[in-house]
């Protein structure tokens, strides 16, 4: 819960930014935002499902989410450096700076919230 309203109010900020922003800039933080909110979203969504079902692999999830974001901001330098129609529309600096912000605002209460099932699941008793 606490994770969903955080990925909301960080796309509705970041939405409020780049209105106040124009430009290329505002093409930034929209990608930036959206990149950043979706992709930590949704590795949010597979260490909680981890976390209930196999929660042995709970590192190797993180691990995983962690990858899949470098990944993005790595294609994403790299697409900004090569195509010149997407630099014109998309400020590669924005894009990573809101990518980065919004991927650490949305990753912490998912963690916590992904820990505290854990945590939940190892204090169950376990059925023979």
């Amino acid at each position: 819960m606490l994770s969903t309203l955080a990925l909301l109010a960080t796309l509705a900020v970041a939405g409020l930014v780049a209105w106040r922003l124009g430009g290329p800039q505002a093409g930034g933080v929209v990608c930036g935002a959206l990149a950043g909110t979706s992709l930590t979203g949704l590795s949010v969504l597979r260490l909680r499902h981890v976390a209930r079902h196999r929660p042995k692999l709970v590192f190797r999830a993180l691990v995983e989410g962690f990858l899949a974001k470098f990944a993005v901001l790595l294609l994403g330098t790299l697409a900004f450096h090569g195509i010149d129609l997407l630099r014109q529309q998309v400020d590669p600096t924005a894009f990573l700076l809101t990518f980065a912000c919004s991927a650490l605002l949305i990753l912490v209460p998912g963690t916590w919230e992904s820990a505290r099932i854990l945590t939940a699941s190892r204090s169950a008793p376990q059925a023979n």
